[in-house]
C-alpha cells in the first residue's frame, strides 16, 4: 500500500514526518498542521504553554504536541530566558526525528535559531512581528531566517521588507498563505441572504455595512460606529456588528455609543459565533465590510469578504500593499481617522457601479492568489522539493 503526495510515492510505514513550531491554537498554524495530518503525514507540534490545543482533539488527529514554558512579558527577562528555549526545541527534535520542520512566526524562528536541522521552512505573519526590535533580538531574527531553507510570507510587500531588513536573497522568500475555501466563500447565496435580511429586519436598507472582526478596542469598532453616525445621507444605510471574541464590557459600550448617536435603530448586533457558511451569507448580504485594526496581517476575514464580492474598507497598513489598492479594489484609511472613513462609506453607499467593479476584481484576485486548495498544493510541492533535494 502507498500514499501519493503529488509526485512522490511513500510506503505507508515511511510517511514523511513534519514538526510544526508555533502557537498551536493559532489558526494559521492549526490549519496547516491539520491539513497535512489529514493527508497522512506524521505531524507533531511544539508550542508555548497556554497556546496548546486540547490533547484529546490532537490525539483523534494523530498529532503529537509538546509544550514549552510561555515566555514572560518583560522584554529584558524574555531576552535572558529565550536562550534556554532552544534546549526544549533540541530535545523535541531529537525525540521526533522529523523529516522537515515548519516554524511559524519570528518568535519561534528565534527558538530554532541555533539548530542545524534541515530542511526548515519559516513562515512570517505580518509586519508587526518584525518592524520593532532591539539589537540582540534583531541579531537572533537574522540568524534564524538565514538558517531557513525557505521563508514564506502572506504578502508580496512583506517579502520585500524581509529581504531588506535581514539581507535575505529574494528568491529564498515565497508569497504563500492559507487562502480561503472557495467552495464556501463565493458570490451567491441569494436565498440565504434574503432570509438573513428578513431575520435582521433590513428590508428597508439600501446599503449594508458589516463590521466582521471581533468587537475589541484593537479593531476600533467605536470609530466605525462614529463614522456610520456621520453619514450625510444615512437613512437607508445599515450597520451589522459581530461580537466574535470581544469582551461583553466593550460590546455593551459599542451598543451604548450607537444609542448615544441615535443610530441604534439602524444597527444590528450579533453576539453569537457564525459558521463559515453563515459568514459567507452575511458577506453576500452586505455591500461593504470595515476592518480597521491598529495592526494586522492579511486576515482570513478580509480575504473571505473579498471572495464574496463585498467591498473591503481596511486599515492603511503595509500588510495589504499589493493586495488592496485604494480606490481600485477597495479602500484604505488610517485606523482612527473617522472623517476619512465617513467619506469612503458615503462613496460606497452612493456608487453601486463602483461596488460591482470592485467585487468583480476581487473575486478574480482571490481565485488566483487565495484559493485554499491551490495554495495547499503549493505547500505540498514546496515540502516535496525540499525533501527531494536531500536536505534531511
Amino acid at each position: 500500500m502507498a500514499v501519493v503526495i503529488f509526485k512522490i510515492y511513500y510506503p505507508i510505514y515511511l510517511l514523511p514526518s513534519v514538526l510544526y513550531v508555533g502557537d498551536a491554537c493559532y489558526k494559521h498554524v492549526q490549519r496547516w498542521m491539520l491539513a497535512f495530518a489529514d493527508s497522512g503525514w506524521n505531524v507533531s507540534v511544539i508550542t508555548r504553554r497556554t497556546y496548546e490545543l486540547d490533547p484529546d482533539f490532537l490525539k483523534s488527529r494523530n498529532i503529537r504536541q509538546y509544550v514549552i514554558p510561555r515566555p514572560p512579558g518583560s522584554q529584558l527577562t524574555y531576552g535572558l530566558l529565550s536562550m534556554v528555549f532552544p534546549l526544549y526545541f533540541r530535545n523535541v527534535v531529537q525525540e521526533v526525528k522529523p523529516d522537515l520542520i515548519h516554524v511559524h512566526s519570528i518568535l519561534y524562528a528565534m527558538i530554532s535559531a541555533f539548530s542545524e536541522f534541515h530542511p526548515k521552512v519559516v513562515t512570517i505573519w505580518g509586519y508587526h512581528h518584525i518592524m520593532r526590535s532591539w539589537a540582540v533580538k534583531r541579531w537572533l531574527e537574522r540568524r534564524s531566517l538565514k538558517a531557513a531553507d525557505v521563508i514564506t510570507v502572506n504578502s508580496p510587500s512583506l517579502a520585500k521588507k524581509i529581504s531588506e531588513i535581514y539581507d535575505i536573497l529574494p528568491e529564498k522568500i515565497v508569497f504563500l498563505f492559507w487562502g480561503v475555501d472557495l467552495n464556501t466563500f463565493k458570490r451567491g447565496y441569494e436565498v440565504e441572504a434574503e432570509k438573513m435580511r428578513k431575520a435582521l429586519d433590513l428590508d428597508w436598507a439600501d446599503t449594508i455595512f458589516l463590521s466582521p472582526r471581533a468587537t475589541t478596542p484593537h479593531y476600533n469598532i467605536d470609530v466605525i460606529v462614529k463614522a456610520f453616525a456621520n453619514l450625510a445621507e444615512s437613512r437607508e444605510a445599515a450597520l451589522i456588528i459581530l461580537k466574535g471574541t470581544g469582551k461583553r464590557e466593550y460590546f455593551d459600550e459599542i451598543v451604548g455609543l450607537a444609542k448615544k448617536f441615535g443610530v441604534y435603530p439602524r444597527v444590528r448586533v450579533i453576539d453569537r459565533f457564525l459558521s463559515e457558511k453563515e459568514m459567507a451569507v452575511i458577506f453576500n448580504l452586505c455591500d461593504a465590510f470595515i476592518s480597521i485594526p491598529n495592526t494586522d496581517q492579511i486576515a482570513f476575514t478580509v480575504v473571505e469578504g473579498m471572495a464574496c464580492g463585498s467591498v473591503p474598507i481596511i486599515s492603511d497598513l503595509p500588510d495589504y500593499d499589493g493586495i488592496i489598492d485604494h480606490g481600485v479594489n477597495g479602500f484604505r484609511v488610517m485606523p482612527r481617522d473617522i472623517n476619512s472613513l465617513t467619506k469612503v462609506m458615503e462613496l460606497v453607499a452612493r456608487d453601486k457601479s463602483l461596488r460591482r467593479d470592485i467585487a468583480a476584481k476581487n473575486m478574480e484576485f482571490v481565485k488566483e492568489f487565495a484559493d485554499r486548495e491551490r495554495n495547499l498544493k503549493r505547500m505540498y510541492e514546496l515540502y516535496e522539493t525540499l525533501l527531494c533535494e536531500g536536505k534531511i
